[in-house]
């Protein structure tokens, strides 16, 4: 890639990379790590005209969220009525009614990756590409958090 000085990685990470939900602190942590890698390698590889691209997918209807992804182990007492016990509920709730349609994303994901991509900023390429509407919402949450953080003290030295 370096002596064409052409191509694209492409890392498949998650909101839950920026978005962390309750119940999936290590699943969150490794996304997390692979968006870092992402954002630097990127800036490492712009000298040789590479780029990386992040996928960001939110729900997409596929069978990740089947029953038998879950463990039938009766949740420990001390985590009843929690955030944690709340998002394990809606897991199990949702699967097949994920907003994300997964053709669409493939679709979109491969035009980002040739370059057919549409926008104001497609012919540059974008380091993020968020995939359903779930995955915007997150993002906007993330970003919001963030802003409100960095109003509410003044951290100038």
């Amino acid at each position: 890639m370096r002596e064409r000085r052409s191509g694209t990685i492409v890392n498949i990470s998650s909101t839950a990379g920026v978005y962390p939900r309750p119940g999936a602190s290590m699943y969150s942590a490794s996304k997390f790590a692979l968006e870092s890698i992402s954002e630097a390698l990127n800036r490492e590889l712009m000298a040789f005209d590479l780029r990386v691209l992040i996928v960001e997918p939110g729900a997409l209807r596929t069978n990740f969220l089947q029953a038998g992804a879950y463990t039938n182990q009766e949740l420990n007492p001390a985590y009843r009525n929690t955030p944690l016990s709340a998002t394990l509920d809606a897991l199990k709730t949702q699967n097949g009614t994920q907003r994300g349609d997964p053709k669409k994303a493939a679709r979109v994901m491969y035009e980002a990756i040739v370059g057919e991509a549409r926008g104001a900023k497609a012919d540059k390429g974008v380091l993020r590409l968020l995939l359903g509407p779930d995955a915007i919402e997150r993002m906007n949450a993330r970003l919001n958090s963030m802003t409100s953080d960095l109003a509410a003290i003044d951290c100038t030295p």
